[in-house]
């Protein structure tokens, strides 16, 4: 599968604003949000539908931080431990071994 990037740069006058224009997308592998009102940013970013939400900056990966799963960006998990449980398939198997 193609892996395609989408980028949506929005200017906006109020937060309920902004988070209708982002989240009427069907992608949400990730979003930034660039503001001074770090409390606002913190509000906007936890109610858009993306897998992350980075607030001023942009392009830093965390390898502990699991995203991915939102709407049609990507297929499952991606970093952190969620990753490792999602490709995991857990399985019991019981031996009897005979007394020697």
């Amino acid at each position: 599968m193609a892996k395609n990037r989408t980028y949506c740069l929005f200017q906006f006058s109020t937060k309920d604003e902004i988070i209708e224009l982002a989240n009427d997308s069907k992608y949400g592998l990730a979003s930034a949000v660039f503001v001074q009102d770090i409390e606002n940013a913190i509000r906007v970013g936890d109610a858009l539908e993306t897998g992350q939400a980075i607030i001023n900056l942009w392009g830093t990966v965390n390898a502990n931080a699991a995203f991915g799963v939102i709407k049609e960006s990507v297929f499952g998990r991606d970093l952190g431990n969620e990753s490792i449980d999602e490709s995991t398939e857990i399985k019991y198997v019981q031996v009897m071994v005979p007394k020697p």
